[in-house]
């Protein structure tokens, strides 16, 4: 298998992209964080469907489950217009690596939750994700296939600990 990697073609986008060209300017630029956004960051497959049913439960102060993780919608698969559009308190999700961040979310005092979870355990759940959705993803191969691939951070997801490490550093700064 063919490894390519995606920055080389325009390398001022991240790995992640979901969007249209153009739209990640305008996130870093022109996006409108309030004071009461939850956004909840993660590597792919490290567990926000969770996450998502626990944060509203605590912020709402409930044990029941009432399917929360609908209210949450991905940074990245909304237009600008969209997350504008969303009431307050907004419920927000994304895959970016700290300093993909729109500055806004730290100057308005955004909470974010930085999740993470065992690098193997990602792994795995990701290699079924990209088999289950290989008509999106391409990748066909078994976990011999896999695992130099995902090491190799030449996928859109990027590498593990780099968007960890982004989120670690940087969020001793932002607690």
């Amino acid at each position: 298998m063919e490894l390519t990697d995606i920055t080389k073609i325009d390398p001022e986008v991240p790995k992640q992209c979901y969007f249209e060209h153009g739209w990640y300017k305008s996130w870093r630029e022109e996006f409108t964080a309030r004071s009461d956004d939850v956004i909840v960051a993660a590597y792919p497959k490290a567990g926000h469907t969770w996450l998502n049913e626990v944060v509203p439960m605590i912020l709402n102060n409930t044990t029941t489950s009432r399917n929360m993780s609908k209210m949450f919608r991905f940074i990245e698969q909304k237009s600008m217009e969209e997350l504008e559009a969303m009431p307050s308190q907004r419920f927000l999700l994304t895959h970016f690596p700290y300093h993909h961040m729109s500055q806004d979310v730290f100057d308005k005092g955004s909470k974010i939750v930085y999740l993470y979870r065992n690098p193997k355990d990602t792994a795995v759940s990701l290699y079924h994700h990209m088999k289950d959705m290989k008509a999106y993803y391409g990748f066909e191969g078994d976990w011999n296939d896999f695992f130099p691939f995902v090491l190799s951070g030449l996928h859109q997801e990027g590498k593990w600990i780099e968007n960890v490490i982004s989120w670690w550093k940087n969020g001793k700064n932002n607690p």
